[in-house]
Parts: C-alpha cells; sequence; structure tokens
C-alpha cells in the first residue's frame, strides 16, 4: 500500500511547488464548501478537518467547549493587513468604488461602515479603511470571537493589541501583520521590527508570554493587571510607551461584525 512520505523528507523546493498548485486551484474554485472563504483566492495555510486528527472545525469544536479546561493567550496587530496591503502595491488601486462593492460583499451596509471606520481615522483613504476592515474581518474579529464562545464555558482567555509600528519602509507598514514577533523572540535580525531599539518592549512581550506558559496567567513587575476578555472586554495594548489595558477598544467597529463573524 502507498503511503505519503513524512513530511520532513519532502524538499523545501516540493514544498513550494505544491503550495503553488494548491494556490493555483483555490484562485480558481468558486465552491466555498471546498474551499471555505479562501474560494477564489486566498491563504493554503489552512487546517482540514474531517480527518481523525481534527474531526471538525475548530471554530465549532471552541463554540462546544473543546479546550475549555485550558487558558489561551490571544491577540492581533493594530493594522494587520498592511503587511499585504502595501509591499503588493494595492493601496494605489483602490478607491471608494472598490471599497463600498467590498463592504457590500462582507454584509457591511457600506455606507455605514464607512463612516464609521472613518471616524477614528479621519485622514485615512480608502486604502487606509481598506486595510482596517480587513484587519477586523480576518484578524481581530474571529480572535474576539474565540474569547466570546470560550468565555461561555468558563474559559479565560487573555487578548492583546500589538500597536507598535514596524520601522521599516519609513513605518507605512504600521503595527502589520508579525510586527510582534521581532520583539517576542528577540534573537537576531528580525525583517520588521527592531527589538533593541525598544528593549523595554520586547522584555515585556517576552515575560508576558513567558509567565502566561509557566502559569497560566500572563503576569509581570512591567504589566498591568490583565484580565481575561470577558465580562469587561478588556485587552492589553502593547506599545513601546507603556503596555495599558483598553476596555473594548474600538468597539463602534465591533459591534458592526455582530452577526457576521
Amino acid at each position: 500500500m502507498w503511503s505519503a512520505p513524512p513530511l520532513a523528507a519532502v524538499s523545501p523546493q516540493d514544498l513550494i511547488a505544491a503550495d503553488a498548485l494548491l494556490a493555483q486551484e483555490i484562485a480558481r474554485s468558486t465552491d466555498p464548501g471546498r474551499w471555505g472563504e479562501s474560494a477564489g483566492g486566498g491563504t493554503t495555510v489552512l487546517p482540514v478537518f474531517g480527518t481523525q486528527s481534527l474531526p471538525e472545525r475548530p471554530v465549532d469544536a471552541v463554540a462546544a467547549g473543546a479546550g475549555r479546561h485550558l487558558d489561551l493567550l490571544t491577540g492581533v496587530t493594530s493594522e494587520e493587513f498592511r503587511l499585504f496591503l502595501v509591499p503588493l502595491g494595492m493601496a494605489d488601486r483602490i478607491d471608494d468604488t472598490f471599497l463600498y462593492g467590498f463592504l457590500a460583499a462582507l454584509g457591511l451596509d457600506p455606507a455605514a461602515a464607512r463612516t464609521r471606520y472613518a471616524a477614528s481615522r479621519p485622514q485615512a483613504g480608502a486604502a487606509d479603511l481598506f486595510s482596517a476592515v480587513m484587519t477586523d474581518h480576518g484578524y481581530r474579529i474571529p480572535a474576539l470571537r474565540i474569547a466570546e464562545a470560550r468565555a461561555l464555558h468558563g474559559a479565560d482567555t487573555y487578548v492583546y493589541e500589538f500597536a507598535q509600528p514596524s520601522p521599516v519602509l519609513d513605518g507605512v507598514l504600521g503595527a502589520c501583520h508579525m510586527a510582534e514577533l521581532g520583539y517576542l523572540f528577540a534573537g537576531g535580525s528580525d525583517p520588521l521590527a527592531d527589538p533593541a531599539h525598544h528593549p523595554k518592549l520586547s522584555e515585556t512581550v517576552r515575560a508576558a508570554w513567558t509567565s502566561f506558559a509557566r502559569d497560566g496567567r500572563p503576569r509581570h513587575r512591567g504589566l498591568p493587571s490583565w484580565p481575561a476578555y470577558l465580562p469587561d472586554r478588556e485587552v492589553l495594548r502593547l506599545t513601546a510607551d507603556a503596555p495599558a489595558v483598553v476596555r473594548d477598544p474600538r468597539r463602534d467597529e465591533r459591534l458592526l461584525w455582530d452577526g457576521l463573524r
């Protein structure tokens, strides 16, 4: 009987080639039943459920109480999507016509959503607002949904927002996807961060993560009291200035997604 070789035995070149073929297949597909939200073009890095090791969708398992005996630390960066928007040159091609159509496709009221996202970003153009919406759609709201689902089963979830902008490209990436990783690992070179320039931030991030791994609670002398997300929707906001716990940040934008994500 033929069996697939262990992943470790597959060459990097073969993995890259397989990923490219998969990306093409997903991009050509219009079947959300097979590829979910990635149908038509999206990430290839997805859990495959319906197997012995993962019998159901992770979000459904969490909603049913899976992992409720474990605490969880999760979070996002403030401007996740700018890592994809800016380097690929997408920002120059996004105008209000595109933005309104995209908001409608997500199930949002376009005019209301644009107004609400622009309220806290008075200088933002269509591309900036698109990035903010995609950050919520793809990262922040799903993280909060996990915290909400776990709270129904009495499980604690600690939520952070990393808000220190990346210094690369003269700062245009903002606090983008993966901007916190250089501070977390604080070794060698990182393409998005300069932890040596903000050593206290790096120490705070590492202390929070390691104390959570050790004790199940993110506690450290440099951290404010950081409660679980619910009941008060408190989030630890991390910057080079000082970490601060914020209650229900960007509440108006969060409420736009009720019933949608």
